[in-house]
């Protein structure tokens, strides 16, 4: 029982850590043209994250006749959008560092 229980695991190791060194790139070329325009997006997405950032201030509206503050849903949701895809972008980034 105990080859066949331990017997295999070299065998597993190398096939998950092939598997795993496929997925992952080495060291890339920080001139070639996918890491300048990678670079690019980047830039893009953080300039927007600053000014999509200060708009949170503005989802919370005031009801005059109810004297009650509600949220502004439609521009809640488009600016929590806007930002998961900003954060998801530096997601990536930090993956590929």
């Amino acid at each position: 029982f105990h080859n066949l229980f331990y017997g295999d695991r070299q065998g597993f190791s190398k096939r998950i850590s092939a598997f795993i060194q496929r997925c992952i790139p080495g060291v890339m070329n920080p001139h070639a043209k996918a890491i300048q325009r990678w670079n690019k997006l980047l830039l893009v997405s953080c300039i927007c994250a600053v000014f999509i950032d200060p708009l949170f201030f503005f989802l919370l509206l005031t009801q005059q006749e109810h004297n009650c503050i509600v949220l502004n849903w439609p521009l809640t949701k488009t600016l929590v959008i806007l930002r998961s895809v900003n954060d998801f972008i530096y997601f990536l980034h930090i993956l590929l560092q």
